[in-house]
């Protein structure tokens, strides 16, 4: 995956590691960037960074729905989220993205964008470009100019029922029964270059106004005969 394009005032252009093509990257904050937000949580929201601390009466919550998100202080735009003006933000500041590992499943990620370093997650300082797993209830840091830290805690959910299009792509029909079809499911990539053989999966879903309107006890102990079966 490309990195989306950002273009400053400055012409100066800088290679984000890992994160495909380079883009036009100002290394301050603009100040005119505004801060636009969602008053209620979106359904597809996978992951909310959730202001904490002492300064969180200046902060909003910002919401995490596509599978990468670049935050910095810049206009809300897309995949791209605003943290607040100021001289030690930078316009890209860091990266927040989903990633498939292999007998793992889904993790997040953050990867520090900024020039000088400035990003902490729990009590750890990022070297710029460097990368760190992130658990629900970590508390990630960003730099203030007033000698403080705008202080966010990112709460995770990558089980909610709208988030599987997000992580799984569907890629057929294997079968169908009384009740549900069984499609073909491979996970999502997030990051350019992890295209490596993905784990296959058989996913049956059930339709429930099928099984009001066409209930039979003889089919539903079948798909349950079906079910016990299965052995993962």
């Amino acid at each position: 995956m490309s990195p989306p394009r950002r273009h400053s005032s400055r012409s100066s252009k800088k290679a984000i590691a890992d994160f495909g093509k380079p883009f036009i990257k100002s290394s301050r904050a603009q100040s005119n960037a505004t801060v636009k937000y969602t008053e209620t949580k979106p359904k597809d929201a996978w992951a909310t960074l959730v202001p904490s601390g002492e300064t969180c009466n200046s902060l909003i919550p910002i919401y995490l729905t596509d599978n990468t998100h670049y935050l910095g202080a810049q206009p809300e735009d897309g995949v791209f989220k605003s943290l607040l003006a100021d001289p030690r933000i930078d316009v890209l500041h860091c990266a927040i993205f989903k990633e498939y590992k292999e007998s793992i499943g889904t993790i997040v990620k953050l990867q520090n964008l900024s020039q000088d370093g400035a990003v902490r997650v729990l009590d750890r300082d990022l070297m710029s470009k460097q990368y760190v797993e992130l658990k629900d209830g970590d508390y990630i840091r960003f730099p203030s100019s007033k000698g403080h830290w705008y202080i966010y805690r990112i709460e995770i959910d990558l089980k909610s029922k709208v988030m599987f299009h997000s992580v799984y792509d569907i890629k057929g029909t294997l079968g169908k029964g009384h009740f549900a079809e069984v499609m073909l499911a491979t996970p999502k990539n997030s990051i350019a270059g992890n295209e490596s053989r993905l784990q296959e999966y058989a996913v049956k879903i059930i339709d429930k106004s099928n099984m009001t309107k066409n209930f039979n006890e003889q089919k539903l102990h079948d798909e349950i005969i079906v079910m016990y079966k299965i052995s993962h």
